[in-house]
């Protein structure tokens, strides 16, 4: 691997201005999210609104959304360090896992990959995510669910990157981010993003405070267990020595966890709106969004950053985003 190909691939990763485009949240459209959503009272109720959405996921079909700006620091400091093997985890579904061994692929690197196991025991049940680190020629490591608990604990003794990219090298590649793409950030007076582990939003938190942008960032989290996101999130903020308060979790969507959204309601928000998305980040992002514009949250149009993940099971591909995903390795996928 040459550090050329690493420079090539932060290029066009991270270093490129992102696209913005404008979602319109019509009448007819907000009818149509009413059975499915009935807690929101959107039945003949609804009026348009529209809102801007920053297109991370158009980066690469799978080494997308926010995870190169989060994994790019740690693979350089590996990389610089003459190592030609790395290491990460993650669960069965992980878009994490996705990126990280695209990136390998690409770097010519060997990628290992401890995925917790989605059956009994170290048992892998096939999913979508195992089927693209097979393509990309990572090495699988079926762990039980509770070694792989006890691999997040170990992690700090151990040189491999953690789930979802944890680290303080990814708050300070983040801030990076927020710093290089500052024009594209400074119109809104708020952003929403997705949290898994909470890591990409704190990075946006204490680089939005850094930049000494007055813009509130709501995350909007797709776990369960309100404290330990709260704190961690707390935690990554002050590593970063960021003492912003201008963020907030949205936990309003009724249903807590990874559960992926019925087919049919993903299916019905990206023909819609004409944007891909998948069944788990985005929709709990966009349903935030209808409850805080119900609410007259908004004085101005909100940003929603698109952090990626439409490889995934239960995905809807629009039409218009097709020749963005197009890969040559992977083109077949999304055909």
């Amino acid at each position: 691997m040459s550090f050329d190909q690493f420079k090539e691939l932060d290029t066009a990763l991270f270093q490129q201005t992102p696209v913005i485009q404008q979602l319109e949240f019509s009448s007819l459209l907000l009818n149509r999210l009413a059975p499915f959503w009935p807690e929101l009272q959107l039945a003949n109720n609804a009026q348009s609104f529209s809102v801007d959405m920053l297109r991370l996921d158009y980066c690469h079909p799978f080494i997308s959304g926010n995870k190169w700006p989060k994994m790019r620091a740690w693979i350089q400091q590996q990389l610089a360090s003459g190592s030609q093997t790395l290491t990460t985890m993650g669960g069965a579904h992980s878009n994490h896992l996705v990126a990280f061994a695209a990136a390998c692929q690409q770097l010519q690197v060997k990628a290992i990959c401890y995925v917790r196991a989605n059956g009994q025991g170290e048992e892998l049940l096939e999913t979508p995510t195992l089927q693209l680190l097979k393509q990309c020629n990572a090495v699988i490591k079926p762990v039980s669910r509770s070694a792989f608990r006890a691999m997040r604990e170990q992690v700090a003794e151990n040189s491999f990157l953690p789930e979802g990219g944890k680290s303080e090298e990814a708050m300070k590649s983040i801030c990076e981010w927020v710093s290089l793409h500052r024009s594209a950030l400074e119109p809104y007076s708020s952003i929403y993003t997705a949290c898994g582990t909470g890591t990409w939003f704190s990075g946006l938190v204490a680089g939005l405070s850094f930049e000494k942008l007055n813009i509130s960032a709501v995350g909007v989290p797709a776990v369960a267990g309100q404290k330990w996101l709260a704190n961690d999130i707390q935690a990554l903020l002050a590593s970063s020595n960021s003492l912003s308060d201008n963020w907030a979790l949205d936990w309003s969507f009724p249903v807590k966890g990874f559960t992926p959204l019925a087919p049919e309601l993903v299916n019905t928000l990206g023909e819609a709106l004409d944007v891909s998305l998948d069944p788990v980040y985005l929709p709990r992002v966009l349903y935030a969004v209808i409850k805080a514009w119900q609410e007259g949250c908004f004085a101005q149009t909100p940003l929603i950053i698109h952090s990626g993940g439409v490889q995934a099971s239960g995905r809807y591909i629009a039409k218009r985003d097709k020749q963005h995903y197009r890969d040559t390795y992977f083109q077949q996928s999304f055909t």
